[in-house]
């Protein structure tokens, strides 16, 4: 892993350390399986079930994609998620939409430098 990719990275909400501690320091597959991160349908799930607001199906979404999160080290969108699917775990809908625009702004951040690594 170049230095760059571990900035771009880094500032995109990841702990690189953590996460290339869970691939044993092997960064093609790190990259590999946040390559295929970006394939999971998990937030495009939760971003609809949001605004339909069905926060049973929400809550479901949101668990499963904070697992991805935890075992990646995408630890910046996982921050905010982790407030949010406990909301809707226990069906509190005050401030359910700030929560939710705090995580897409910071999924969204991750998502563009996984997308920028080679």
């Amino acid at each position: 892993m170049t230095e760059e990719q571990r900035e771009r990275l880094t500032e995109g909400g990841l702990d690189v350390s953590r996460g290339m501690e869970r691939f044993l320091q092997k960064d093609e597959m790190y990259f590999r399986f946040l390559k295929r991160f970006l394939e999971d349908k998990s937030y495009e799930e939760l971003e609809a079930a949001m605004k339909s607001k069905d926060y049973q199906k929400a809550f479901g979404h949101a668990h499963t994609l904070k697992g991805l999160l935890a075992n990646l080290a995408i630890t910046g969108p996982m921050e905010a998620l982790q407030p949010l699917t406990e909301k809707l775990r226990y069906e509190e809908k005050e401030g359910l939409e700030e929560m939710m625009e705090e995580f897409v702004r910071r999924f969204q951040r991750a998502w563009q430098a996984i997308e920028s690594l080679e």
